[in-house]
């Protein structure tokens, strides 16, 4: 038997708050501590349903495509079901 959840009127606006997605955003510098603030953001996406924005600064956009590289290259040896995208700034 399935359960449904019946809320008042005054609630609602609440609890469509909490059903919005989320995002979480983690700097990455290539060191272990971004793995680690990296790792701490996975395991608060899968109890948040969050999506991760992987985010790593280039200072010369000549640097950029290798940057993108070794992103992806971080998010290809986790083996993670939550969704982790790169970005450049």
């Amino acid at each position: 038997m399935a359960l449904s959840l019946i809320l008042p009127h005054y609630l609602e606006p609440q609890y469509s708050l909490l059903m919005e997605k989320k995002t979480i955003i983690v700097p990455h510098d290539f060191t272990s501590v971004a793995d680690n603030a990296l790792a701490h953001a996975i395991n608060t996406a899968k109890a948040t349903g969050a999506e991760i924005y992987l985010l790593h600064v280039v200072a010369k956009e000549k640097s950029s495509s290798e940057a993108q590289e070794k992103l992806q290259a971080v998010i290809d040896a986790l083996k993670t079901d939550i969704a982790i995208t790169p970005e450049l700034s």
